[in-house]
């Protein structure tokens, strides 16, 4: 008797696991759920754009958000020509990612000059603290640029930091996406993100 319940139980939860992933992989559910974390992107010329890290590989190495993100830095760097670009967060490393998306930027043509490293944060909350002391008395437009799936989290933190931003969110989980084998990550990525925010929001950090 107890046999057959177990069995009964693991089909039960076989099917379950493949039913979740038919809907990962053939519905828009990861697409859908992206923008719905992204929102809208805002058009800024000559703000002062605010670059979050991301990922890392290790000895400050890029990982792929850490990676897209200072891309797009370098487009808008190209297109909207920011007054100034600040790059927060690195943490304990010894090369603070912040400092490693500098280099990038710098060796795609931005001027050294015109970017500003803010490498001590470990966290999304933590640069909005820093970021809002540093940037209090701004009176040009503060832009704020991240991954699709991270936006909504990080730009409510901000404002909670007391700093209104434009959202630039990168459309990271919106690329995967588009490939078959990458929804899946893309939707762990947003299962984690939408867990962050619940927790963030129960600690009144957003």
């Amino acid at each position: 008797m107890r046999a057959a319940k177990l069995r009964r139980g693991a089909i039960w939860l076989l099917a379950a696991a493949g039913a979740l992933l038919g809907l990962v992989t053939l519905t828009p559910l990861v697409q859908w759920w992206t923008r719905a974390l992204a929102g809208a992107w805002s058009e800024a010329d000559g703000a002062v754009l605010v670059v979050l890290t991301g990922s890392d590989l290790d000895d400050g190495i890029l990982g792929y958000s850490s990676y897209w993100r200072a891309v797009y830095a370098v487009l808008i760097w190209r297109t909207r020509r920011p007054a100034e670009i600040w790059i927060s967060g690195g943490g304990p490393m010894e090369v603070p990612m912040a400092e490693s998306m500098k280099t990038f930027l710098v060796a795609s043509g931005v001027p050294a000059s015109r970017i500003h490293v803010e490498g001590d944060s470990r966290s999304t909350w933590e640069s909005a603290q820093r970021m809002s002391r540093l940037l209090e008395a701004e009176s040009r437009p503060i832009a704020l640029l991240t991954s699709d799936y991270h936006m909504l989290r990080a730009r409510r933190m901000f404002e909670k930091a007391g700093l209104k931003v434009l959202p630039m969110p990168i459309p990271d989980g919106l690329k995967r996406a588009t490939r078959m084998h990458l929804r899946w990550w893309v939707f762990l990525d947003l299962a984690r993100e939408s867990a962050a925010i619940v927790v963030a929001w129960m600690e009144h950090r957003i």
